[in-house]
């Protein structure tokens, strides 16, 4: 299974991604911003990094950007539920994500995603 960055500011939507992905055999690396994500992928042996677009203090553009920059072949996979979601979206891309998912999405999405991405055998997405 996968060692996975999960940056998110959202304590609740992390936690119940954390949990789930973790029932599946995942390792989850857990963030609330993106200012030390650059720290935590240098430190980590990281396989995937899941991010929010829309964050305080450092946006997920902005992240995308440098770790696309530093780290070309790291899979990233953005993730926005704002309002302008499709926008956010579409700039990821444009950055170089390697997925996007429009928040609310079932786990079953993300871990087709997260299979996609990494390459590694897809595990039982049936977490409870």
């Amino acid at each position: 299974m996968a060692r996975i960055l999960l940056v998110d500011d959202s304590d609740e939507l992390r936690g119940n991604l954390a949990l789930s992905l973790q029932q599946l055999g995942h390792t989850i690396i857990e963030l609330p911003s993106g200012l030390n994500v650059d720290t935590v992928c240098e430190n980590n042996s990281v396989d995937l990094v899941i991010l929010d677009m829309v964050m305080p203090n450092v946006e997920g553009t902005e992240v995308l950007a440098a770790l696309k920059r530093d780290r070309p072949s790291l899979p990233i996979i953005a993730m926005s539920g704002s309002v302008n979601a499709s926008t956010y979206l579409r700039m990821a891309e444009g950055i170089g994500a390697n997925y996007t998912l429009s928040k609310p999405f079932s786990l079953t999405e993300l871990v087709a995603a997260i299979h996609d991405a990494t390459g590694r055998p897809q595990a039982n997405s049936k977490a409870p």
